[in-house]
């Protein structure tokens, strides 16, 4: 008996107040062990509704919990829910208790008519006005209240560099990448406003749009603006999901106007994109390295595309590799496991390739050169297996072009001058030949042009040790003169002929005498030569007469 009496009393609703809701549905003389089995049974239900309604705030992302959350509860029962409880910040109930009794009502307040009906009218709210100003003034944002304060880009690095940023091993990635960091998707807690929403759907639909006028303007505006911190999450968010949704369309020209979009924004050094890399680097490398881009490979230029993309890539290489984040290291292990992969195609190979020119000649020493002999054999089967895959066979020979084209270079400074044409093609396959003869080429230019430069170098020598010397006053040889102008001295070495070529036509010449006095005649009448000389300055003054 003592057991029971410990559970009625674990009971939190009283015996009184299930008489109380006995009662108000017509039941009345209810036995007080029927009262108790009642009560614990409401008592399992009460906590099941809120156990529901809990689970419904967790899955609202609240850390309280409102009427609505009972009321889903009671709905997900089929249960009619209670209505008129719609308040979200307090509960309207107010407790009381008297007589031994505890009651919890809602107040509700009279209204006087007479006093709601005298009281003055409220005031007549303001006319709502319209006021213009300058976002921004030829890329510069004005310092003036209406626009939010720009962020110097200090501020911005040292802001990226105290975030704590959490990775995550992407379960695929691109082309089976699981070494890519992937930033943990944070909710965005600032808003923007009015003006910077409707710069930010300007800018987009002019980078997306048809006329190119709006294009380049828009895209000038984004490398140049200041005040664009703020839009930067939007913008590579944007950038990103575009390049994602027109690959599986096969839009070129849609991937091309968002990497143009890109680039303007790396190109922009008022802003720091370290923060948007997770989103823009993916996206572009699928650009780069992309199976098909389009929708006719053979017919449309998605080369152009994938050379822009590495281009793209080497600029956030180059800006915001560091020792912390080594994005050039996974950049180029990207790179070289599509190279590795046998399964994809030589359009791939050329993207790999092309991003690894773009990032400096050590890239392509050390992991293009390795694989050149691999790469040769790819090539030389596509071109001579008699198929109809036209896209094959012309990325094969794009690919083909590009590795003659950059890895002479590479070649001239790890290979031997000794080294035979037979030694290349059993080191690289069938472009051997054709990569010696380029490096023996480009080995006799370089030659040319160091001698050229010695060459120039020695003439600059002389040049400059005899434009050290002043000449005596000996060295002037002749005076020249046309007419009755003043005649001028002329420089000359004692090996020039009188009748210099760089004397015109009817000059009269006359050669300076030793004396001062002396004279001599010339031509068709008598000149004296009269010279002078006070302190350091020398005065020739010359005296010209008519034939008798």
């Amino acid at each position: 008996m003592e057991e029971g009496e410990d559970k009625i009393q674990r009971n939190h609703l009283s015996v009184e107040s299930m008489r109380m809701m006995a009662e108000s549905v017509g039941i009345s003389g209810l036995n007080e062990e029927i009262v108790h089995l009642l009560n614990a049974d409401m008592e399992f239900r009460l906590k099941e509704v809120v156990q529901d309604a809990i689970k419904f705030k967790t899955c609202a992302k609240r850390r309280k919990m409102i009427p609505s959350d009972i009321d889903y509860a009671l709905r997900a029962k089929n249960i009619e829910p209670l209505y008129g409880f719609e308040c979200a910040e307090y509960v309207p109930f107010k407790h009381t208790s008297g007589g031994g009794k505890e009651l919890f009502f809602k107040e509700e307040q009279e209204l006087d008519l007479a006093e709601l009906i005298s009281a003055p009218l409220p005031r007549v709210p303001v006319e709502p006005t319209l006021r213009a100003h300058w976002l921004a003034v030829n890329g510069v944002q004005p310092a003036i209240p209406y626009n939010p304060t720009p962020i110097s880009l200090e501020e911005q690095q040292k802001e990226s560099l105290h975030d704590e940023i959490s990775y995550k091993r992407l379960d695929g990635g691109f082309e089976g990448d699981r070494d890519w960091p992937k930033l943990k998707q944070v909710q965005l807690t600032h808003s923007l406003s009015l003006e910077q929403q409707l710069y930010y759907k300007e800018m987009t639909e002019a980078c997306i749009g048809n006329s190119d006028a709006k294009r380049q303007e828009a895209l000038v505006n984004l490398s140049m603006d200041t005040g664009l911190y703020q839009l930067l999450p939007y913008f590579s968010n944007f950038i990103a999901e575009g390049i994602k949704v027109n690959i599986s369309q096969r839009k070129l020209n849609m991937l091309k106007f968002l990497m143009k979009m890109a680039k303007a924004l790396a190109d922009n050094s008022n802003v720091y994109l370290e923060k948007c890399l997770h989103e823009l680097v993916p996206a572009i490398l699928s650009c780069l390295l992309g199976k098909q881009l389009c929708m006719r490979p053979e017919a449309e230029d998605h080369w152009s595309v994938r050379d822009f993309a590495a281009k793209i890539v080497s600029i956030f290489c180059k800006k915001f590799s560091n020792p912390s984040n080594s994005l050039q290291t996974r950049v180029i292990r990207t790179y070289s496991k599509a190279l590795l992969d046998t399964t994809k195609g030589l359009s791939i190979h050329y993207g790999a390739v092309m991003g690894l020119v773009e990032l400096g000649q050590d890239a392509v020493t050390s992991v293009v050169i390795p694989k050149l002999k691999w790469e040769s054999q790819l090539i030389k089967l596509m071109q001579k297996v008699d198929t109809s895959n036209m896209l094959e066979q012309l990325a094969a020979n794009r690919l083909q072009t590009l590795l003659q084209k950059h890895c002479p270079r590479s070649l001239m400074l790890i290979r031997k001058p000794t080294d035979t044409v037979e030694q290349y093609q059993n080191d690289y396959g069938h472009l051997g030949p054709a990569l010696f003869n380029q490096v023996r080429q480009a080995r006799i230019q370089a030659q040319q042009q160091q001698s050229q430069i010695r060459a120039l170098t020695a003439t600059a020598t002389v040049t400059k040790s005899v434009a050290a010397k002043p000449p005596p006053l000996s060295s002037i040889t002749s005076i020249a003169s046309v007419g009755s102008k003043p005649l001028t001295p002329t420089l000359k070495s004692p090996a020039t002929p009188l009748h210099s070529p760089f004397i015109p036509k009817g000059t009269t010449t006359v050669s300076t005498l030793s004396s001062p006095t002396e004279s001599t005649a010339v031509g068709s009448g008598e000149t004296k030569v009269v010279k002078t000389q006070k302190g350091s300055t020398i005065t020739l003054r010359i005296q010209q007469t008519s034939p008798k």
